[in-house]
């Protein structure tokens, strides 16, 4: 197994795996739109995505970054946004894999945290994000306002 960062060139690859995250989770099926996104998040480096891959055309999984900034920290803030690995490829380290690269970039580039969310219902997301160190915050409540 590799680890890289992802680039324009394995784009194609790392976008299907991408759909198949998204309608994993509800999203609705549109390879094209999921294209565009990632390509747009790569080339105006708005996020930045490590992908498993197993020989040049066989991707694993991926995790997907997006900077947050602290004003009282004063300091960069890691959000692991996107978590993904193939049915296929479960339970063989590849999730443990690219949370252990998502911390060594957070560390090279001296952000303060990796920050996550998960349903409570995912525990295997919440065994293995315990198992690397995760814990969840006391002091704070995530809200959203859907627009």
């Amino acid at each position: 197994m590799r680890l890289f960062k992802a680039e324009i060139w394995n784009l194609e690859l790392l976008a299907e795996a991408f759909e198949r995250y998204r309608v994993l989770f509800g999203g609705k099926p549109d390879l094209k739109r999921s294209q565009v996104f990632l390509k747009n998040r790569i080339r105006f480096d708005e996020s930045i995505i490590f992908v498993a891959v197993q020989e040049e055309s066989q991707l694993l999984g991926f995790v997907q970054l997006y900077p947050l900034l602290s004003s009282i920290d004063v300091q960069r803030t890691w959000l692991v946004n996107d978590l993904y690995v193939d049915d296929a490829f479960r339970e063989q380290g590849v999730g443990r894999a690219l949370m252990e690269k998502a911390r060594e970039f957070a560390e090279y580039t001296n952000a303060g945290a990796l920050v996550l969310d998960t349903e409570f219902a995912n525990h295997p997301a919440r065994q293995l994000y315990q198992s690397l160190g995760y814990q969840p915050l006391d002091n704070r409540l995530l809200y959203a306002l859907t627009l």
